[in-house]
């Protein structure tokens, strides 16, 4: 993979965990991956997005913040990920939406929101996607 001995960076936004999935080191790349017959989500509605405590420049100081999406869940997640926001659907368990690691000499961040404009367009989301995509080019913030 170019990602592991370049320098260079990825933004996987929302249906990127169910895209490539006959690709097997995609899993290893974004970080983690949709398991058909398993992995869901509900209904698109609101979606409240959490930080978690780890210290990290794409959710420094942001709040948490409730938008429009649809809340990924139940997908396989790489063992060295640690997530950087969790989102907990209305009576469902709380599922990563968000991290960022390094892979090889690259950078990653996988952003599970960003179903339509209502996510994108969400003023706290817009900034971390702002942050997102500088960090993994490695560009200040």
């Amino acid at each position: 993979m170019e990602l592991r001995h370049r320098r260079g960076g990825l933004l996987g936004l929302h249906t990127a965990l169910i895209c490539f999935d006959d690709w097997p080191d995609w899993k290893d790349l974004l970080g983690g991956a949709w398991v058909w017959g398993r992995s869901a989500h509900p209904p698109r509605g609101p979606v409240t997005l959490v930080p978690t405590d780890l210290p990290h420049p794409l959710t420094a100081g942001l709040p948490p913040f409730t938008v429009t999406d649809e809340a990924y869940g139940d997908f396989d997640l790489a063992g060295d990920v640690r997530p950087l926001a969790l989102v907990a659907p209305e009576g469902g368990r709380a599922w990563p939406a968000l991290w960022a690691r390094d892979v090889g000499l690259g950078r990653v961040v996988a952003d599970t929101l960003g179903h339509d404009h209502a996510s994108l367009e969400h003023p706290v989301h817009r900034q971390i996607l702002t942050r997102a995509a500088l960090w993994a080019c490695r560009r200040p913030l």
